[in-house]
């Protein structure tokens, strides 16, 4: 096979029709040339050297204001905007960039790449290990973080955290290898705590059905009481929208809801409170009593200082919250109707306890 002729220069040369040159390219070899490119104004707009196989070469270019646009080697590689503004550079796999105006937008490198809004805020940023992420980070534009995830071998893994802009948490999830073991979420919390706060109102409506009626019987919302945020969330509304609650039917006492007190025979308000109840029995905070938690245990032994009781009924049994649990566990002493939460338990008592009176004219579950 005839090798080729590299021992002669080529030339081509292109003209714009004004007569100004607009390109000029020199071939020295077979991989070796360079080339020259003008705008119309004579002003040059690119130049390029190759000078080998692998096309591994110089490059240049300029904008038609004859400020330098770019340049580009085997070692480095670095753009300008048209203002003069350096706009990124690459040098042997780091990379930076630049808004026009010269804020930092972004740097790279094999540990971590960042990235800022153009007001100057940190807007992301990747943690890398062995070329695979293990950390991602977002803030929103006023450096508030957005979001904040953790990775294993690429996968998420850890928790995966939200904010909204004004700093609070939106959501929370578990993955295990890319697997989603555990979730919250505050858009279905609000919802939660929506269908949970219009159930309670519904229920207040109807108790104001049966004052003075059948059933006599008396609310005062509690807005606030000791370390509210510890209880669940659909005591801490009922004590919003009903609070104390006191029911009877005739001469008998059906329901009693208080504020929590600690279950401590030598207080006052509790034993004038809770003195025919169950718990009159009581002779300290560390007697034992035995409870009935409303998501299916049943017979815990618990001391009576880790009992916060909330009221009592016409069985003479007394219910509240455990409180070694957080949030904190709805139980009673006699675990009557069981159901899944406090609004579920206190329905279920209400439509048993006042059956015989309302049967005949509301219905067995007119709660």
């Amino acid at each position: 096979m005839k090798k080729p002729d590299n021992s002669q220069n080529k030339t081509r040369t292109e003209y714009y029709p004004n007569g100004q040159k607009s390109l000029e390219q020199i071939s020295t070899g077979q991989y070796s040339w360079k080339r020259t490119e003008w705008y119309m104004n004579g002003q040059i707009k690119k130049k390029y050297y190759n000078s080998n196989i692998k096309h591994i070469g110089n490059y240049k270019s300029w904008y038609e204001n004859g400020q330098k646009e770019s340049e580009n080697n085997k070692e480095k590689h670095t753009t300008w905007y048209e203002n003069g503004q350096k706009e990124s550079e690459s040098i042997k796999g780091n990379y930076k960039s630049w808004y026009e105006n010269g804020q930092k937008e972004s740097e790279n490198n094999k540990e971590k790449h960042t990235t800022w809004y153009e007001n100057g805020h940190k807007f992301k940023e990747f943690q890398y290990l062995q070329n695979k992420v293990v950390l991602k980070t977002l803030w929103h534009s006023n450096s508030k973080k957005m979001l904040e995830f953790n990775f294993k071998n690429g996968k998420k893994h850890g928790d995966c955290i939200e904010w909204f802009k004004n700093g609070e948490k939106s959501s929370e999830k578990t993955y295990k290898d890319d697997i989603l073991i555990d979730s919250w979420d505050l858009t279905q919390e609000k919802n939660e705590e929506k269908s949970l706060r219009n159930e309670i109102i519904r229920i207040r409506e109807k108790i104001d059905i049966l004052s003075g009626w059948k059933i006599n019987t008396s609310y005062d919302p509690i807005k606030d009481f000791p370390n509210k945020d510890e209880y669940p969330l659909d005591f801490q509304i009922f004590m919003e929208e009903i609070g104390v609650l006191d029911m009877g039917a005739g001469n008998t006492h059906v329901i009693e809801i208080h504020v929590p007190l600690l279950c401590d025979p030598s207080d006052e308000k509790f034993n004038e409170t809770l003195s025919d109840s169950y718990l009159h029995n009581l002779k300290s905070l560390e007697d034992s009593l035995f409870i009935e938690a409303v998501n299916g245990s049943s017979d815990l032994e618990i001391k009576a200082k880790d009992y916060m009781v909330v009221g009592a009924d016409c069985n003479v049994s007394t219910y509240g919250f455990y409180t070694c649990i957080k949030p904190y566990e709805f139980v009673t002493t006699y675990n009557l109707n069981p159901a899944s939460n406090f609004i579920a338990w206190l329905k279920s008592l209400l439509n048993s306890d006042l059956e015989i009176e309302l049967y005949e004219e509301l219905g067995r579950d007119f709660f």
